[in-house]
């Protein structure tokens, strides 16, 4: 579940981090492998915790209804052990919910609050990060400046 997860945010992320402009495959933690993105991870980091709460969340689940059952795991011909299309849905709407989760964040634009924080999905948190980067990189700044203009806040 945790790959799987992993893997769908990835994918949110990779489209932002296209849409930029930025070369998903030019990272600064993670190194380059065939068909892997380095940046796309390096930018999940700091979200991988909503991937983790909702596998916690599933896997935690009180109700009888909603708790995972062995038979929606199956085994392939391969030999690899994969979830079926109800838990896949069950996951993907969770994790959904929790990527488009609000929080207080100092965004720039819209209403703020009177603590100068707006209320912003978790998933507009990861665009404004990317785009910060985007600008980032098209400024020239110096390497010190990217963590306090990246990912502050």
């Amino acid at each position: 579940m945790l790959n799987y997860g992993y893997s769908v945010l990835a994918g949110e992320i990779s489209k932002f981090v296209c849409g930029f402009g930025l070369d998903p495959y030019f990272g600064f933690m993670h190194k380059s492998h065939t068909g892997f993105q380095p940046l796309v991870y390096d930018i999940i980091e700091p979200f991988r915790w909503m991937v983790d709460y909702t596998v916690f969340q599933i896997a935690n689940n009180s109700s009888k209804r909603h708790r995972i059952k062995l038979k929606e795991f199956v085994h392939t011909r391969e030999g690899n052990v994969v979830m079926d299309g109800s838990l896949i849905r069950r996951f993907l709407e969770i994790l959904d919910r929790q990527i488009r989760q609000e929080r207080k964040y100092d965004f720039r634009h819209g209403k703020k609050t009177e603590d100068g924080l707006k209320s912003v999905q978790e998933i507009t948190i990861v665009k404004i990060m990317i785009q910060r980067l985007a600008e980032f990189c098209l400024n020239n700044s110096t390497h010190s400046q990217i963590y306090t203009s990246v990912f502050s806040s």
